[in-house]
């Protein structure tokens, strides 16, 4: 498959919108107190793989071990550390979620001739100027041909000129908009 195949590109947004849902769900059941379940658990992962459940065989030779023990150690007796990790995830997913979204989008827009059709939706001038202050570092860079576009509003959001050099905000992409 390519990005000219529709099945491609809806696979790749199914793809992206589960983590979301994965992440949501998860989110969830740290909230719940479901974190005692994996607390005496390792993870290792080797050139084999992801190994869970991992016997001492799994854990010789190359590899990363993550010993989950330390999540329930933050829900239990530092939850305000383990509330920013879970927010800072969060934030991470939706950035990703737009991202790749985004590009996938173009992709098979581009492929199919309809790059001319997606620049003109709404939302279109709005993800871009967020995606790529997303994949610079979190901060507004715009060329010449950017600052004619400005200012974009979509969402009852703006990006505007003024931004350049500056940080993304969050309310820019709040999990709602996201």
């Amino acid at each position: 498959m390519t990005a000219k195949d529709r099945t491609w590109a809806n696979n790749q947004l199914r793809h992206c919108r589960n983590s979301a849902i994965l992440t949501m769900a998860s989110l969830r059941l740290i909230k719940n107190g479901a974190l005692h379940v994996i607390g005496g658990e390792t993870i290792v992962i080797n050139p084999d793989g992801i190994v869970f459940g991992a016997g001492p065989s799994d854990r010789q030779g190359r590899r990363f071990e993550v010993e989950l023990a330390q999540l329930v150690d933050e829900h239990a007796n530092h939850h305000e550390r383990l509330t920013e990790s879970l927010l800072e995830w969060w934030k991470f997913v939706r950035r990703n979620l737009c991202k790749e979204s985004f590009e996938v989008t173009k992709a098979y827009a581009n492929a199919n001739g309809a790059m001319a059709a997606l620049q003109k939706q709404p939302w279109y001038a709005y993800a871009r100027a967020l995606r790529k202050a997303i994949s610079h570092d979190f901060h507004f860079g715009f060329t010449n041909k950017d600052l004619a576009r400005l200012p974009v509003t979509w969402a009852g959001k703006t990006i505007d000129g003024s931004m350049e050099g500056k940080d993304m905000t969050g309310d820019l992409l709040d999990p709602y908009t996201a």
